[in-house]
């Protein structure tokens, strides 16, 4: 395949990916996200057409990991039909199986910055495009009136793959890195259009009214600049939010009744011992066969925990408490071991003495703690266009460790090199290669090395 044809690819591939429109899940009641199908056409053609280095990905720690538990989530799938007697298990598995597939994705199609850089660009400016719309649409429509109907509106979930609050997470990863896009821009013209975009993104994020979403912005913006501050800075920096909180609740009920509230919590923690005090410890061993929580707990949905909550009411908002169920106390283990790796990995590529390496890793460890946060409130992982590039960044992490690690050893390798080897060489000559024109610019790369 011509280069200039598969960096276009790959630029379709970061615009497809997180179009968060939702499609009917066949046989189920669920959704999926339309670019779940793009990713299902074009990354069969970029793997076909590409290079093939499976060597190093066969050795690596993660990937064997990502293996073993994909392994031990499969044993306990006869139990989840014998249990339930449906395919929502299998089901729910092989999309299980999708979304890590991505780790190999990422190692394979992502193989140079210059393509890293092209992927988030078009990634960034499809969510802001949608983001923007929808903001305008949010506004128009009286949300500011009913937070609390527009929250839980079954219309924006119909739509909206993830509302509110998976869709909240995509939205915080799109806007930390327009940040880094917006750092990094050599032209006017790219900076004032992500300015715009970043601009549209955070309206949208207020408009989701998701806790989630916001705390997991102040994580990401923590880590990337105010952690630099004076604690007193910090501090009133915090006073001021909390009094901004303080006023709306007071002025604005259904803001009261969506946000500034503690109630979802303490459904959250009795949802929690409702599941471990009903679903038998056996199950918590080997695990559910990818059944879901509604699933086993379907027998006691019209239990009241109190006057007007019932069982069938609530959901796990957890995705160790969903792996634990579904893959058991080993698959949990695992899982928990896998992202310790890759968020240890992108700490170290942070300190990369590449600086553009240096430069994207910051951010995107800024990111990716926004979306482990989330996953205390919600199974981001599980939320495709969210899960599906956290994945593709760990298989990414690789080949940077790998540039990092030859450039400690003296290695004249550029990171832009169409197939990098994992040892540095010698003669090589000094000089970095050509990069590619950008199929959106119609010039030259505008992140120079």
């Amino acid at each position: 395949m011509k280069p200039d044809l598969r960096r276009w690819l790959i630029a379709i591939l970061g615009a497809g990916l997180p179009v968060p429109y939702a499609l009917p899940w066949p046989g189920s009641q669920g959704s999926i996200a339309a670019g779940l199908l793009i990713w299902a056409v074009l990354v069969p053609i970029l793997l076909i057409t590409g290079p093939k280095e499976w060597t190093l990905l066969r050795r690596d720690m993660v990937g064997r990991l990502l293996l073993v538990f994909l392994f031990v989530s499969a044993l306990s799938l006869p139990i989840g039909l014998v249990l339930t007697h449906n395919s929502n298990g299998p089901r729910s598995y092989v999309y299980q199986v999708a979304l890590m597939l991505n780790f190999g994705v990422g190692y394979l199609i992502l193989r140079r910055l210059d393509d890293i850089d092209l992927f988030f660009r078009t990634f960034v400016a499809t969510v802001g495009v949608i983001s923007i719309p929808l903001s305008i649409g949010l506004l128009q429509a009286g949300i500011l009136y009913d937070v609390h109907w527009f929250h839980n509106s079954t219309d924006l979930r119909t739509a909206i793959y993830g509302w509110p609050n998976g869709f909240s997470i995509l939205v915080v990863v799109a806007m930390v890195m327009c940040l880094r896009i917006i750092s990094t821009a050599t032209s006017r013209l790219v900076r004032r259009a992500y300015v715009v975009l970043a601009i549209g993104l955070g309206l949208c994020l207020i408009l989701t009214f998701s806790k989630t979403g916001w705390v997991a912005l102040a994580i990401a913006i923590w880590l990337l600049a105010l952690r630099k501050w004076s604690v007193w800075r910090q501090l009133l920096l915090l006073a001021g939010g909390a009094a901004t909180l303080f006023v709306l609740e007071r002025v604005n009920g259904s803001f009261r009744d969506t946000v500034f509230t503690l109630g979802t919590l303490e459904e959250r923690l009795r949802f929690l011992v409702l599941v471990l005090s009903r679903i038998k410890p056996i199950l918590l061993l080997t695990g559910a066969g990818s059944q879901s929580l509604e699933t086993l707990l379907a027998k006691y949905a019209k239990e009241q925990l109190e006057p007007g909550l019932s069982v069938g009411g609530l959901s796990a908002h957890d995705e160790f408490l969903n792996i634990l169920v579904k893959a058991g106390v080993f698959g949990l283990i695992l899982f928990v071991a896998v992202l310790v790796i890759v968020m240890w990995r992108t700490r170290r590529l942070t300190k990369s003495t590449d600086s553009r390496i240096a430069h994207l890793s910051r951010y995107w460890y800024a990111a990716s703690w926004a979306v482990i946060a989330s996953m205390l409130a919600i199974d981001e992982l599980h939320y495709w266009p969210v899960g599906a590039l956290f994945w593709m960044m760990a298989g990414v992490a690789v080949h940077l460790l790998t540039h990092t690690q030859a450039q400690s050893g003296a290695s004249t390798l550029p990171v832009n090199a169409p197939h990098p080897e994992p040892k540095p060489l010698r003669g090589l000559s000094q000089q970095t290669p050509p990069t590619l024109p950008s199929p959106l610019e119609g010039g030259g790369d505008e992140h120079g090395p």
